[in-house]
């Protein structure tokens, strides 16, 4: 009885301590990146097949803790993506789409199936009583491709490795 009533303290302890973390979880992060990458995956592209915490900062603002979490995340593309820059007159983002032909776009290159498709980017936390919280998805993102490379190898060609 005396290891029961010695336990239920710790695993309290434990629970506030979950509560009031100095950062968000790797884990609450990631959601964020996964839900974000819904684009992406409507195209056939898989779940990611990396996920990394590159920088994190701690600040306040009126008050208020904040923590930016900076991430780089990847996943790999099926056959029949194109990469396409502009619209019909060079406007819009660049981006992935579903290759049907039909596109009226500046620039498009058809990738290879089992290409990477990267994004670096940044997720705004703000800590509440009920623990860390993020409105809306990542911001600042950038996203991009590399050919016949691992997460790691692409993330540095892009130059995402650096600290933004």
């Amino acid at each position: 009885m005396k290891v029961i009533l010695a336990f239920v303290p710790a695993a309290a302890a434990l629970l506030l301590c979950a509560c009031g973390a100095s950062k968000p979880s790797d884990k609450q992060a990631r959601e964020i990146v996964e839900q974000s990458f819904a684009d992406i995956q409507k195209l056939g592209a898989g779940p990611l097949t990396d996920f990394t915490k590159a920088n994190g900062e701690a600040l306040e603002r009126s008050g208020q803790k904040i923590y930016i979490y900076h991430y780089l995340a990847a996943t790999t593309l099926p056959e029949g993506i194109a990469w396409v820059k502009g619209g019909l007159l060079g406007l819009g983002q660049h981006k992935f789409v579903r290759d049907d032909g039909r596109g009226l776009y500046v620039q498009k290159e058809d990738l290879p199936a089992g290409t990477t498709a990267v994004r670096r980017g940044q997720i705004e936390f703000r800590q509440t009583e009920q623990g860390w919280v993020s409105e809306g998805g990542p911001q600042r993102v950038d996203t991009g491709y590399c050919i016949d490379l691992k997460p790691d190898a692409c993330y540095k060609q892009l130059g995402y490795d650096k600290l933004e």
